[in-house]
């Protein structure tokens, strides 16, 4: 039983060694494509300079901030953490999302920048206490892209 485990053991090692040292060719467009990062140094992992960006979202230095900015690689409140629309009974409509950044239907942005609570969440806790002091529900908000207070905190 020893010697068979060894050589099993040995076997998964020389197979995970081969597969660390043979990867995959590239496909052409994304071999060639610049490499582009974020002021903070994050990769972006899209050509933002592609074919049809500036038409669907402005030329650099003229998107929408309410938006997906392809060349800074980030998105504003009408895509994820903003004031969204809700019925006369206070519930969240759904339906086409801002730009049609996501195509599945969601929250649709009632325009309006962040809700209060991403707001204060960004503020840090002496703007965070006195909000959820007077609205503890806040702590489940829905917000544009279905983001949720927790959600964020990650942001």
């Amino acid at each position: 039983v020893w010697m068979f485990r060894a050589v099993v053991l040995g076997a998964a090692s020389s197979v995970l060694r081969l597969a660390r040292a043979v990867k995959p060719p590239l496909p052409p467009r994304v071999a060639n494509m610049q490499e582009y990062f974020r002021h903070d140094g994050v990769r972006i992992t899209h050509d933002p300079y592609s074919p049809g960006m500036s038409e669907k979202y402005g030329k650099p230095g003229k998107t929408d901030n309410e938006g997906f900015d392809p060349y800074a690689d980030t998105v504003g409140a009408g895509i994820y953490g903003g004031i969204v629309k809700r019925d006369d009974q206070g519930n969240v409509v759904v339906g086409k999302q801002y730009q049609n950044h996501n195509p599945p239907p969601g929250p649709i942005y009632a325009g309006g920048g962040y809700t209060p609570m991403n707001e204060a969440l960004r503020k840090g806790p002496a703007a965070l206490a006195p909000l959820l002091n007077k609205y503890p529900d806040l702590v489940n908000d829905i917000s544009t892209g279905g983001a949720t207070p927790l959600h964020m905190c990650g942001m």
